[in-house]
């Protein structure tokens, strides 16, 4: 069988003149070092790996985490995303060379900074409970459609997915103004991701000065203690900002 060529494994883009290995914490599981690749005073992570497609799965994400993890405690690092792979060193060098402007705006943005997450969701009884408050006839609608034949209650099941779809929106905007707002106002950037359950209320990341932190954390505790009865916090990070990076990497 022939042998797979070998190539790099690009994890991110970090400042630095110096060259530098991060340990055997390399993708893989071949205990592969990582280190630095450098152009001037600008460096890409890597490892070296088979030239391969890597599937996504919990041992392979955790690695490629790892890594940018173990870089972020020293450097502010530009994470890649996951999966890229370089067929040789000169071709991450040419790399560096035409983007060296945009790779030193992205860091610039990000230098001194960590993303912070923050995902709410509704614990079962108060969503109901909450919905309702929105707009009351959505209990009568139910009770009406335990009583309609199949046929009729299919279409009122619909209109009922519209009224309860409409209350949570008008409940998610009154956290939004409670909660997203005043978080935003501490941080250097803030963005709603999307919603991805019904009984998800705020979906968020924010990018915070690393001095700034121990703020943040206090006001979300706050946040905590005044709504923990209504609602299930999950509150995360520090992570890289890859929710404000804005890098396309064409190798």
């Amino acid at each position: 069988m022939a042998k797979k060529k070998e190539g790099k494994y690009l994890y991110g883009i970090i400042e630095t003149r110096d060259k530098r290995s991060f340990g055997n914490i390399g993708i893989g599981g071949r205990e592969d070092i990582v280190y630095t690749i450098n152009y001037r005073d600008l460096a890409v992570v890597a490892s070296n790996t088979p030239v391969i497609i890597y599937d996504p799965v919990k041992e392979n994400a955790f690695a490629h985490q790892r890594v940018i993890s173990d870089v972020m405690e020293e450097f502010d690092i530009v994470p890649m995303s996951f999966g890229i792979i370089s067929e040789s060193t000169e071709e991450i060098i040419n790399l560096m060379k035409k983007n060296y402007v945009k790779f030193k705006r992205e860091i610039a943005k990000i230098r001194g900074k960590v993303e912070l997450g923050l995902k709410i969701y509704w614990k079962k009884d108060s969503f109901v409970k909450e919905i309702q408050e929105v707009n009351s006839s959505i209990s009568d609608v139910k009770e009406k459609l335990t009583r309609e034949n199949p046929d009729a209650a299919y279409y009122g099941r619909i209109d009922l997915g519209k009224m309860v779809e409409a209350a949570a929106g008008e409940k998610r905007n009154y956290y939004h103004g409670q909660i997203f707002e005043p978080l935003e106002k501490m941080a250097v950037s803030a963005r709603k991701n999307d919603i991805v359950t019904p009984r998800m209320v705020l979906n968020a990341s924010f990018l915070v000065a690393k001095e700034k932190e121990p703020e943040f954390d206090l006001a979300v505790e706050e946040i905590y203690q005044q709504y923990q009865d209504n609602l299930d916090i999950k509150y995360t990070g520090p992570w890289p900002p890859y929710n404000f990076i804005n890098l396309k990497i064409n190798l």
